[in-house]
């Protein structure tokens, strides 16, 4: 089966003045609406540190930087990214 690059977002929300949070949201295919995977257990202070936050923990889904993080398809003909494959 193929496996395809799972569409996720990294994201800083400022819920009060100062407090950071980085949230992960991923979509599942095309069309579908972005919606929450992963989010900081507690803010920073900064929009920096928790973009960083972010990012750490968007790396912690995958096993190899060349491919980044990837589901398998539920069967051959699934194309959750909307592309069609150059011929």
């Amino acid at each position: 089966m193929p496996s395809f690059l799972r569409s996720i977002a990294v994201t800083v929300d400022e819920p009060d003045p100062g407090h950071f949070y980085w949230v992960l949201l991923e979509a599942q295919g095309p069309g579908d609406d972005f919606r929450l995977l992963h989010s900081a257990p507690r803010g920073t202070d900064s929009y920096e540190h928790a973009l960083q936050g972010g990012m750490n923990a968007l790396r912690t889904l995958y096993e190899t930087h060349e491919l980044g993080p990837r589901r398998e398809a539920l069967d051959e003909e699934e194309n959750p990214s909307g592309w069609t494959p150059l011929v």
